[in-house]
């Protein structure tokens, strides 16, 4: 799985959207320009930054471990 259709389960999983989701990491970071539309653009183009992914898995009570392969 990709990161877009991996936050997107955790996003169904969760019952919430994506709408909301950019609302209050909006809200919370002050970014008015962090919004459903721009993500989704950004999630199609593939220039979505790390730190937005954080900053939307933070919001639904996730994080990302990198863990070593043994």
């Amino acid at each position: 799985m990709d990161a877009k259709n991996e936050l997107f389960s955790i996003i169904y999983k969760k019952g919430t959207t994506l709408t909301q989701i950019c609302k209050n990491v909006s809200a919370k970071t002050g970014d008015k320009k962090f919004t459903q539309k721009g993500i989704s653009s950004k999630f199609s183009k593939g220039t979505i930054r790390f730190n937005e992914i954080q900053l939307m898995l933070k919001e639904l009570g996730y994080r990302i471990e990198f863990v070593e392969d043994k």
